[in-house]
């Protein structure tokens, strides 16, 4: 049980950015009875992001950017680093890749996930690197 102060820090938290848990991984039975990866929601949860750090580097050709960011939630069992974060910034989506999954003082109570969004520079247009999802599922 939770002293009233913690409860009381626990709640005055701001977490002001929605965004959803993907598993790109989940499997599903198709029409043929064959098994086929299709990406899943799982969470619809409110989250604090902040900006950690920036690069950019050559690759095949192209400028990419590589943005990591923290992702600081209540604590949710079932977030693994092979997820992906839906980050609903604004009138765009952004996607982010799990890398790790921290339990902050290992008391259940919030969960740091460290993530790392990819953007393609190439001929002024920019696009997230959102790799295992499709494209109906990103225009969800």
């Amino acid at each position: 049980m939770l002293s009233r102060r913690d409860r009381k820090r626990i709640a005055n938290r701001t977490y002001n950015n929605y965004i959803e848990i993907w598993d790109p991984q989940h499997t599903t039975e198709n029409v043929i009875g064959q098994e086929a990866q299709t990406p899943k929601k799982l969470f619809d949860l409110r989250a604090n992001i902040k900006t950690t750090r920036g690069k950019q580097y050559l690759e095949a050709q192209k400028v990419v950017g590589e943005l990591l960011h923290t992702v600081t939630i209540h604590y949710r069992p079932g977030i693994f680093k092979d997820m992906k974060v839906k980050w609903k910034d604004g009138q765009q989506s952004r996607w982010l890749s799990i890398n790790a999954v921290i339990d902050i003082e290992n008391n259940r109570e919030r969960l740091e996930l460290m993530c790392t969004e990819q953007v393609i520079i190439d001929d002024r247009t920019e696009d997230s690197g959102v790799g295992g999802i499709s494209t109906e599922a990103q225009n969800d």
